[in-house]
């Protein structure tokens, strides 16, 4: 194994012998160190089993942990010359070494006084040790200024390491338990017709959820999830005409279509026949998987971006990209819009909170239905809906029979469909935005009424700028949170347990270093 019986000098100044060396971030060492991630070193290199990987990291993990930081041979001559057995070849180093410095575990010094050699520096992030133990062991080097030949030779390393690495930061799920973790990757290059933005604001979507934890069987690792995106114009292609640098703008749940079908010639891209790019986890036409918005920006065609007016909010402004189209879109297709007119919303979450404030501004009557007699208070005095229901009275039910001219349903937990069906007007209409396991109703209850059950998802481009402009121009804000992006966890978490009011919103540009 390597470096087995190797004695490490550690910043305590006692000695402790070291069977391994592979690194990782976190005390929450499992999560970042998969049978996956062992399963892609061996792609590289065969002869790195996952046992011994897993042996090499975890001990040296451990090593550095309880002792504090160790130096180690930066090149395979220093490792041989050291008397290091167990590497296979210079690119099993090189494997090890590139997967520390993933994790910020190495920095290079001169090793001790006396010596011409440079040695690597093993450590925790952050460990407050390292200043101290590189002051009583590094030799004092006089800077100097760098040649014009140097500096450009330096300057040329720098960018091909940061090609290397990636040109984007961001946070990733790399298994189905969908824990997120730092994550680098490169985007593509700006194409004429492009638009980059500088990722200001995500909003958290329960899709975040479902793809990150595999929940729909085609998650696509390392994840990258968001699609409630707004940010600032920072460069655009030759081609563009509808933005500038420096213009605010959102990116919703797809990212790329055909741009040939009816639909999208329609401008209802997201039913394209050949099917829309999605955001995140989607398959592009040059191959690669798009990955979202928990990251510092995105590169977008830009016939799907949006305009984002300079006056309002850009946190408020990207749960609008998905909560938001996806209640506005059916109402307006379906009239929803008529003053005078009743409306019902089933659920009062994300989609269903905005549902009402769109039912409020076109006039309409708006009643909340819900499971938890708790959101009473929140439904009329916060959200200004002229009544509440608690689904389970069957009293408070059958009060409001063919009394409602439209129902949205917002729910996604199973429920029944008809005591909802007996409370439309004839020729009412009831449409799913939710996703419930089944839906299940009497055909009495479509047939009887000349009711009409219809499904919704997200919007074309027209109807998102239509709706995002409609927002701006009468004052219409999601509720949101707004978090660091550390907390998407822990956010990701609550949302599961509907504990939330009633969008999170990654601040990105504040969190993500």
């Amino acid at each position: 194994m390597w470096l087995a019986g190797r004695v490490f000098r550690v910043s305590s100044g006692a000695n402790c012998t070291g069977n391994g060396l592979i690194g990782a971030a976190t005390a929450s060492f499992s999560r970042y160190f998969s049978r996956e991630r062992a399963e892609n070193l061996r792609k590289i290199n065969p002869k790195v089993s996952f046992p011994e990987a897993n042996s090499i990291a975890t001990e040296l993990y451990d090593v550095v942990k309880q002792h504090g930081p160790i130096t180690i041979p930066n090149t395979w001559a220093q490792a041989k010359e050291s008397g290091v057995s167990g590497l296979n070849s210079k690119t099993h180093m090189k494997i090890l070494l590139k997967w520390m410095r993933g994790r910020k575990m190495l920095k290079l010094f001169p090793n001790q006084v006396g010596s011409n050699k440079k040695f690597l520096l093993c450590t925790l992030p952050e460990d407050p040790h390292v200043t101290e133990f590189i002051n009583s062991t590094a030799v004092k080097v006089q800077s100097k200024k760098p040649s014009s030949k140097k500096k450009k030779q330096k300057q040329r390393r720098c960018k091909a390491r940061m090609s290397e690495k990636g040109n984007c930061i961001g946070y990733a799920a790399r298994d189905p338990s969908g824990v997120l973790s730092h994550y680098e990757f490169s985007r593509r290059d700006l194409g004429t017709d492009d638009v980059s933005i500088r990722i200001t604001h995500c909003g958290v979507c329960y899709a975040d959820v479902s793809w990150t934890r595999n929940k729909l069987g085609d998650s696509k690792y390392p994840l990258v999830p968001g699609h409630e995106i707004a940010g600032i114009v920072k460069e655009v292609g030759s081609n563009v005409q509808r933005f500038k640098v420096g213009d605010h703008v959102g990116v919703g749940t797809y990212v790329n279509s055909c741009r040939d079908c009816e639909y999208c010639n329609d401008a209802l891209e997201v039913q394209c026949v050949k099917g829309s790019v999605f955001t995140f986890n989607g398959v592009d036409a040059d191959g690669t998987i798009t990955k979202g918005g928990y990251s510092s920006h995105i590169v977008v065609h830009d016939r799907y971006c949006y305009k984002i007016p300079d006056n309002y909010p850009l946190a408020s402004a990207a749960p609008l990209l998905c909560a938001g189209i996806t209640v506005y879109a059916p109402m307006m297709r379906h009239k929803m819009n008529q003053p005078g007119k009743s409306l019902g919303v089933i659920g009062l979450g994300g989609l269903g909170h905005m549902a009402v404030k769109f039912g409020k501004a076109f006039g309409l009557t708006v009643t909340v239905f819900s499971t938890s007699i708790s959101k009473k208070e929140e439904a009329l005095s916060q959200l200004g809906a002229d009544e509440f229901v608690l689904s389970s009275d069957q009293e408070q039910m059958k009060g409001l029979v063919k009394s409602l001219d439209f129902i949205v349903d917002t729910a996604s937990g199973d429920h029944l469909f008809d005591p909802y069906m007996a409370l439309l007007k004839t020729s009412g209409i009831l449409v799913l935005v939710g996703f419930p396991s089944e839906v299940k109703f009497s055909p009495a209850s479509l047939i009887l009424g000349m009711r009409t059950v219809s499904g919704s998802m997200t919007g074309g481009t027209k109807d998102t700028q239509e709706m995002i402009d409609f927002c701006a121009a009468h004052g219409i804000h999601p509720m949101i949170e707004v978090i660091p992006i550390q907390y998407a966890n822990e956010a990701i978490d609550r949302l599961t347990k509907r504990d939330v009011k009633y969008r999170f919103v990654i601040d990105i540009e504040n969190s993500l270093k």
